[in-house]
């Protein structure tokens, strides 16, 4: 009994602690960004000296990295990870991420029956318009016009959606981009 007291006090502690506000986290998040930038800038000049078309990352802004993480962290210890990915990240690809909110993470049966859901109510509101087209064609037109994105992508991004996924790709997308450029530039001084 004395231990779930405990566990409880400490998960009541511990959401009311705010990563971003701890001196750790802030002189980590620095740490991780400036090593980012470092990299991000050694690759590049490297990409270019080898002049790999392609292989150049850019330069990051280690202040806006360092806010991004701290974000992140918050959102993660607020458990609202979603409505960080849609303010910060989804708002770059998506027009009007908001309304991309339901097919978050959506099930392929789910996904499958709102393709179809489309199709219907694009058959019914302008036969015209959509004749001869199949469900998947119809989903792609209007995903286009609502999201500004195809079909595919936006299944990919939005409906495949995943926690584990999005933190990996947000904490490691530098470095998996500047690896690749590393592979890039070593495969075409190889040859």
């Amino acid at each position: 009994m004395l231990d779930r007291a405990k566990q409880q006090m400490m998960r009541r502690a511990m959401q009311q602690v705010t990563p971003s506000e701890t001196p750790v986290a802030q002189a980590l998040v620095n740490v991780i960004a400036n090593i980012e930038a470092r990299q991000m800038a050694a690759v590049t000049r490297l990409a270019e000296a080898a002049d790999v078309e392609g292989a150049a990352v850019g330069h990051l802004d280690s202040g806006a990295r360092e806010e991004q993480l701290l974000d992140l962290a918050d959102a993660l210890a607020d458990d609202r990870l979603e409505d960080w990915w849609l303010d910060e990240v989804a708002v770059d690809h998506l027009d009007d991420p908001e309304k991309a909110t339901n097919y978050l993470g959506m099930d392929r049966e789910e996904w499958t029956d709102q393709i179809a859901t489309w199709g219907e109510n694009y058959r019914q509101a302008a036969p015209d318009h959509v004749d001869g087209m199949t469900d998947a064609q119809i989903a792609d037109l209007h995903v286009r016009e609502t999201f500004g994105v195809p079909l595919r992508e936006f299944a990919a991004e939005v409906v495949d959606w995943s926690r584990g996924e999005i933190v990996e790709n947000v904490l490691a997308g530098h470095l998996s981009s500047t690896t690749t450029s590393i592979h890039r530039v070593a495969a075409e001084l190889e040859d």
